[in-house]
């Protein structure tokens, strides 16, 4: 058995909810197990650092954008293709974004490329876009605007 501070642990209360504020929630209970579960991960962009964290979900469920990058930064798109360019700001994106990392952009889900050719842009100034289901498959950006380039758009990370 289970042990929290020396007391035996015989199950575990879990509430669940799909509203963040718990208002329609339900519990479940969870009988503890020793079973060992192995997660492989692999890493595309070091440093690592003692601040350095990753995200398990299960299924596809990855998460809510919610986090900007960069205070002021935006990036410009030629409607039809698949490199984001910083329009505003003085981040790096590479800096701020790594590769494989999943995007927001103008209401999209993306990832950045994986792909480290030449013809793949990925430095200070420039993100490749690829499928938000495989990081090797480049994606296009499409817009609803007449515009062939669109301008200043947030990009939000997990």
């Amino acid at each position: 058995a289970e042990t929290s501070n020396g007391a035996v642990v015989y199950e575990y209360a879990i509430d669940l909810s799909t509203e963040p504020s718990f208002s329609n929630s339900s519990r479940i209970h969870h009988i503890p197990s020793n079973r060992v579960q192995r997660v492989i991960t692999r890493a595309h962009s070091l440093p690592w650092t003692a601040t350095s964290t990753f995200t398990l979900s299960l299924g596809d469920f990855h998460g809510d954008f919610t986090v900007p990058i960069g205070y002021g930064t935006t990036v410009r798109v030629q409607n039809g293709r698949n490199v984001l360019e910083r329009s505003t700001g003085v981040e790096n994106l590479s800096s701020l974004v790594a590769r494989g990392e999943y995007l927001l952009v103008g209401g999209h889900e993306y990832r950045v490329c994986l792909d480290v050719s030449e013809s793949i842009p990925y430095d200070e100034s420039h993100l490749s876009l690829c499928s938000k289901d495989d990081a090797l498959e480049p994606a296009t950006f499409f817009s609803d605007s007449a515009s062939s380039i669109i301008d200043e758009l947030p990009v939000f990370i997990l």
